[in-house]
């Protein structure tokens, strides 16, 4: 479903894309891509708040 949007260059750098992707993947049980997109949400995430939520579940992908 993000498929489209996330090979989009114009929202390669977009952060709001990056988390909901994240999170469907891990429901789909790919934990890897999940973990890669929690990766660039934090990565371009500029607010600290979020960026540690991004990181306490990419942490949780390694309890899985």
């Amino acid at each position: 479903m993000l498929e489209p949007l996330r090979d989009d260059p114009r929202l390669a750098r977009h952060q709001p894309l990056r988390a909901p992707q994240a999170e469907l993947l891990r429901r789909a049980g790919n934990l890897a891509g999940a973990a890669g997109a929690y990766e660039a949400a934090i990565d371009l995430s500029t607010n600290a708040v979020e960026r540690a939520e991004f990181e306490r579940r990419r942490a949780e992908l390694d309890a899985d």
